[in-house]
């Protein structure tokens, strides 16, 4: 099928759909994309859900934690609220916290520490901007070495690694959010409202989702947590994602143009 062109006053969109695979199943695709240098909206039907997501280059957009140090909802009540605070055009709930909403492992904002090592599953690994370099998914053995990072944000479990699918225990159908790489500069950011954690990690290993092949992906906190917001300028009307019963959460990832 022939990509059907639009133009909008904000870029030219390129609009498909094409199946992919997930075991025997085929998996319905549309996306929004700009030129290369854009980040690229898609919706794909997954598991009797819809996975909503973004890809993107680090060369050209800034991905930063926004953390709240007085707790959840103290200075933004949602993913729109802390894009807009921080001039992005995309933000997803980040890390998990305890009730008392103190993160529930290490979060390094602009260089400010909070929480501590987590040494459970939960926080099997972290997102990682070093003070030199480009942004990177790490496991927890290798914290230490980021102790100077501009942001640091420890999460888990991984859902692929090496671009193989994680075993992650069998859990219920509940929103998930996620960030995943591709081992160079491009990366993906996502929400679905219904899935099992195997499902998802099995979908993001065995499937190349408009030309990004994951290399590794983290889970970020999910079910009442889990939130989404793309602007305008990523999807083709703005859109906010998140459960019926959602909650205020401790912090936030977005991603802003350089």
């Amino acid at each position: 099928m022939k990509p059907l062109l639009w133009l909008t006053p904000l870029c030219l969109f390129a609009c498909t759909k094409a199946p992919d695979q997930l075991g025997s199943e085929g998996v319905e695709t549309s996306s929004t994309s700009s030129t290369s240098t854009a980040i690229e909206y898609q919706e794909i039907s997954v598991a009797s859900s819809t996975l909503h997501c973004a890809t993107f280059s680090a060369k050209h957009f800034n991905i930063e934690l926004a953390d709240q140090a007085k707790g959840p909802g103290s200075q933004w009540i949602d993913a729109k609220a802390a894009a807009q605070a921080h001039q992005g055009v995309l933000a997803i709930n980040a890390g998990f916290f305890t009730p008392e909403g103190k993160p529930l492992g290490l979060c390094i904002d602009n260089q400010s520490k909070s929480g501590y090592i987590n040494k459970t599953s939960l926080g099997s690994g972290a997102f990682v901007v070093p003070k030199i370099g480009p942004p990177l998914l790490i496991r927890r053995s290798k914290i230490d070495f980021f102790s100077d990072a501009k942001e640091l944000l420890q999460s888990g479990p991984f859902l692929v690694e090496s671009g193989k699918t994680i075993a992650v225990k069998a859990s219920e159908s509940r929103p998930r959010s996620f960030i995943a790489w591709d081992g160079k500069d491009q990366w993906m950011i996502g929400y679905v409202s219904s899935i099992t954690m195997p499902d998802l990690a099995t979908f993001l290993g065995s499937s190349k989702i408009a030309n990004f092949n994951v290399h590794t992906a983290l889970n970020l906190d999910g079910g009442r947590s889990s939130q989404i917001y793309f602007s305008d300028q990523v999807s083709p009307k703005e859109k906010q994602l998140s459960s019926l019963m959602n909650r205020k959460v401790r912090n936030f990832i977005v991603v802003k143009k350089k």
